[in-house]
């Protein structure tokens, strides 16, 4: 029987293509995989918490949690997804009012350009970019959400319009 060659380590496969070498990796690593801290969980409610992900490179994110003052909590995830979420926020006691950031996470997607009939590029997702920055402009102008609860206010004084806090904004 001919054995199949790994062609990065040059072992000797195994079945389904995996070599010894990868389990004696991940066997001599395991050690280290408890390192990366974990925050500690947060008992006392805060008024305002910003949140946001930071994609780090392919197949790795952060998300981050933080008060006007200090982080709060972290997650590391491969991708920004609502179970990520939950598990950053249940260490967390709930707060009055979580700022995100919603615009950026589709920006690449609104910006995409297509031809049309008579081969001009032009938007492709055209009526969803009027829509977005329509959104945009009547929340700049403060003529949209203005519903907002008065008691909530009262709480945290001026309601934040940005979650720029985490990424070195104010």
């Amino acid at each position: 029987m001919k054995h199949v060659i790994c062609p990065v380590c040059g072992s000797v496969c195994i079945k389904y293509g995996k070599t010894s070498a990868g389990r004696s990796f991940r066997r001599k690593t395991s050690a280290f995989w408890n390192i990366w801290p974990m925050p500690p969980k947060v008992k006392e409610k805060k008024d305002v918490l910003y949140v946001d992900g930071i994609h780090l490179g392919r197949k790795a994110c952060v998300l981050i949690c933080c008060d006007d003052k200090n982080v709060l909590g972290w997650y590391l995830c491969r991708d920004e997804h609502s179970g990520a979420w939950a598990a950053l926020m249940s260490r967390i006691a709930e707060p009055s009012l979580v700022v995100s950031e919603w615009i950026n996470r589709y920006q690449d997607f609104l910006n995409q350009r297509s031809r049309d009939e008579d081969g001009k590029w032009r938007y492709t997702h055209e009526r969803l970019l009027k829509a977005e920055r329509s959104l945009v402009r009547l929340l700049k102008d403060g003529t949209i959400f203005t519903y907002t609860d008065e008691k909530l206010k009262a709480v945290t004084g001026t309601l934040p319009a940005t979650n720029n806090r985490i990424e070195g904004g104010r």
